[in-house]
């Protein structure tokens, strides 16, 4: 999922690269790494996003997609989450820093 996060990464899709079914899947996984598949993926995704606006001037509706969000809102929600700050305040920020 790493390599690939603008991949379709539903559930199933991932249970079927696992070769479990979805509901093992996610006890594994969660047993694991302490999270649901999906909830790990976004994060995932986040790490791809943050790297992507420090690292190229991509736009951000680029940048959401290359990470794999569907839309730059979605990627500005999620960012806003974890992070407590947009995708563009912190491209400022990594810039001055």
């Amino acid at each position: 999922m790493l390599a690939t996060p603008a991949r379709d990464w539903s559930l199933a899709a991932i249970a079927s690269e696992g070769v479990l079914s979805a509901r093992p899947l996610a006890r594994r996984f969660a047993t694991e790494t302490g999270q649901s598949p999906i909830a790990w993926l976004v994060a995932a995704r986040l790490t791809c996003a943050q790297e992507l606006l420090e690292s190229t001037g991509l736009p951000v509706e680029a940048v959401a997609h290359a990470a794999g969000f569907a839309s730059a809102d979605l990627l500005r929600k999620h960012f806003r989450v974890r992070y407590g700050t947009s995708p563009q305040a912190h491209r400022l920020a990594m810039r001055h820093a």
